[in-house]
């Protein structure tokens, strides 16, 4: 019986100083995109918490391929996450705090 491989999804968040908002936003993009055009089928957002006042919690989130099917082709590995955290390594000096990373594994319907 062959093992199934779930799809895995990388979640990245950390605070940022509504100062800095802005700027730290395009850069972001910028890291994004660039990683999206180096690794075909790579889909990148960046999210804001909208609830909560002071310095802002952002979400970036990574996903491969069609998280729909459980093949090698939608793992964000070792590898992938070592290749985001080392794109993101010029915007650590404008976050408050540490990137805190999570991976999580897409639930297969019943």
């Amino acid at each position: 019986m062959t093992a199934v491989r779930r799809a895995r999804e990388l979640f990245v968040w950390y605070r940022m100083d509504v100062d800095k908002a802005d700027r730290v936003r395009v850069e972001v993009d910028a890291m994004q995109r660039a990683l999206e055009a180096q690794c075909p089928g790579l889909r990148a957002r960046l999210l804001v918490r909208a609830d909560a006042p002071g310095p802002q919690t952002w979400m970036e989130t990574y996903a491969l391929g069609n998280v729909a099917t459980s093949d090698d082709a939608t793992q964000i590995d070792d590898a992938m996450q070592a290749r985001i955290e080392a794109a993101a390594a010029p915007i650590r000096h404008w976050i408050d705090g540490d990137r805190h990373v999570e991976r999580f594994e897409v639930i297969d319907p019943a």
